[in-house]
């Protein structure tokens, strides 16, 4: 996992795409700060999506697997091409190459989301310290939705844990965008795929947008659902690209 990292890290093209996915939410909390609105500190941060038009939120929610795929979930195909992939699994054999690579895009992806939300949240802090406007909804307004009742009532609290939750489900797509390269290892075939899958997942009713962003009018079992859809469509994908490359004579 060490050596994938440095690889990532060395890597002109990842680099510029993590610096693309940590511009997005800054130039939203910046969009805040202009709007002369004076947020309370969790509802100027960038998961709250309480800029003029979303125009941040879509940017990084709708391509992020394409983000993802652009800074490492497509290792394989690089590997493939060049053939270094042949001596990697001579050193460490396949089971632990294809391993290594779905739980490295995960974990890689999880901690750089996971910083990148955790500092917009605190430069949101820094800047609205004093910030009481919460669009004048108050927790009384959400009995019968105590996902949105106590989402209000702790605040803070709830958008940690939709920092958490964001880096997940950010893992989660970039296993995704792993398990789609070491099974169609062409950039023609896996970003397409990939891409599709998620549009399925962010488009429609139950979506994946509706867990990403706190303070909604999402009801629990709704938040749930869209989860174990969400999981059920990435970990089919994952389980059949590791059975698939570890059963196959060559990768």
């Amino acid at each position: 996992m060490k050596s994938h990292v440095t690889r990532i890290l060395k890597n002109p093209r990842s680099i510029v795409f993590i610096i693309i996915i940590s511009i997005i939410p800054f130039i939203d909390l910046l969009q805040n700060i202009f709007s002369g609105m004076d947020f309370f500190p969790a509802y100027g941060a960038f998961l709250a999506g309480s800029s003029k038009g979303h125009i941040s939120q879509i940017l990084l929610t709708w391509f992020l697997p394409i983000y993802l795929l652009m800074i490492c979930a497509d290792d394989y195909i690089q590997d493939y091409k060049t053939g270094y992939n042949h001596i990697l699994i001579t050193k460490i054999g396949k089971k632990k190459y294809v391993k290594e690579k779905l739980t490295t895009s995960f974990i890689f992806v999880f901690i750089t989301m996971l910083i990148i939300l955790l500092l917009n949240y605190i430069l949101s802090i820094i800047f609205f310290y004093e910030g009481t406007f919460a669009f004048g909804v108050r927790p009384e307004s959400f009995i019968g939705n105590w996902l949105g009742y106590y989402s209000r009532l702790y605040p803070n609290i709830t958008y940690i844990l939709y920092i958490i939750n964001f880096s997940i489900l950010a893992g989660f797509t970039a296993a995704l965008g792993s398990a789609s390269a070491l099974i169609f290892p062409d950039y023609k075939f896996t970003y397409p795929l990939v891409f599709f899958i998620w549009f399925m997942q962010i488009s429609g009713r139950n979506n994946a947008a509706l867990i990403m962003q706190p303070f909604t009018e999402t009801s629990f079992n709704q938040f749930i659902w869209i989860w174990i859809k969400l999981l059920t469509t990435a970990l089919a994908v994952i389980i059949f690209s590791y059975v698939f490359k570890v059963k196959t004579d060559e990768l």
